[in-house]
């Protein structure tokens, strides 16, 4: 095991990345969204999606979670790295050789084979070779392919990846943090977690996010 001295001023462990509790958590939440989303997927509508603690889903909390733990993660590499060209690099790096890899599966492999199109028909779509420009840059994660799952109660071949425009917001906002100085008092990095909180809070309970785009909703929570 290693330590390094953080931006808060403290000596921070670094045990290699192999014994903590994270990879168990992750599996655990994952498990729970698949949980979730058999209801879903299996009855054909969101509303079936069992609720749980406080009216709220398993797949629903364990998507917070995911991002509770990325961010102690995503954090800790900020802190770690010191210097945002690295860090931004290492989170590209992080999503897109994976992301490109999934759009050529869904569209050459899934794809024809979910599709009720013939090959030449599908292939020839201009919606299909739109997917990358869509889905690469945020736009649109769905990736509803030509002629793909028609006798679904949905058609989205890649409906899970609406988090991913989240989470690269996330890591734009922990660099913008880290480079206006606003990592180095815990009272500046307990204002960013409070502030959000709040503000999800309140609107909820005052039904603020029912007149703004649900976009909103999902950034600040």
């Amino acid at each position: 095991m290693t330590t390094c001295t953080g931006i808060l001023g403290s000596t921070v462990p670094l045990r290699d990345g192999q014994d903590n509790f994270f990879t168990p958590l992750r599996l655990i939440f994952a498990l729970m969204v698949v949980f979730g989303h058999a209801f879903v997927v299996g009855r054909g509508g969101a509303e079936h999606d069992p609720l749980w603690l406080f009216h709220y889903s398993p797949s629903y909390m364990a998507v917070n979670l995911f991002f509770v733990a990325s961010g102690f993660m995503v954090t800790a590499s900020m802190l770690r790295r010191g210097d945002g060209a690295n860090f931004a690099a290492a989170r590209l790096i992080r999503i897109y050789p994976a992301l490109i890899a999934h759009v050529a599966l869904m569209m050459f492999v899934v794809g024809p084979l979910g599709s009720s199109l013939p090959l030449s028909t599908y292939l020839s779509s201009p919606e299909l070779w739109l997917q990358p420009f869509k889905v690469l840059s945020f736009v649109d994660t769905d990736m509803i392919l030509p002629g793909g799952f028609e006798n679904n109660g949905e058609q989205l071949t890649s409906a899970p990846l609406w988090t991913l425009r989240y989470e690269m917001l996330c890591y734009v906002a922990t660099l913008m943090a880290f480079s206006l100085g606003l990592m180095r008092r815990r009272w500046m990095v307990l204002l960013q977690f409070v502030g959000p909180a709040v503000i999800w809070t309140v609107c909820r309970q005052t039904g603020a996010f029912d007149s703004l785009p649900a976009s909103v909703e999902a950034l600040v929570r």
